[in-house]
């Protein structure tokens, strides 16, 4: 897992000893305009969101990506809303 990008991606592929997965599960930085003047207007494919990780022994887990849009997600079946 890694946020470096800031974007939201998943990718797997098959090896000899097995499946191998990788995550960008974006960030929390604040994307306003006002915050990111250092990018000169350029677009771009950033994503608000977290991911929560269950593990079950044996090197198993599961990955959720959440993804945060205008200030609310759901965890689970339940609202959760940033913007309160």
């Amino acid at each position: 897992m890694y946020g470096h990008w800031h974007d939201l991606q998943q990718m797997s592929a098959t090896h000899m000893d097995g499946p191998k997965s990788a995550w960008s599960i974006g960030c929390l930085k604040d994307m306003s305009m006002e915050s990111n003047l250092w990018l000169d207007g350029r677009r771009i494919n950033w994503a608000h969101a977290f991911a929560i990780v269950d593990f079950y022994g044996k090197g198993l887990f599961t990955v959720n990506v959440v993804q945060i849009i205008d200030g609310k997600c759901s965890i689970r079946g339940q609202l959760i809303d940033g913007n309160k």
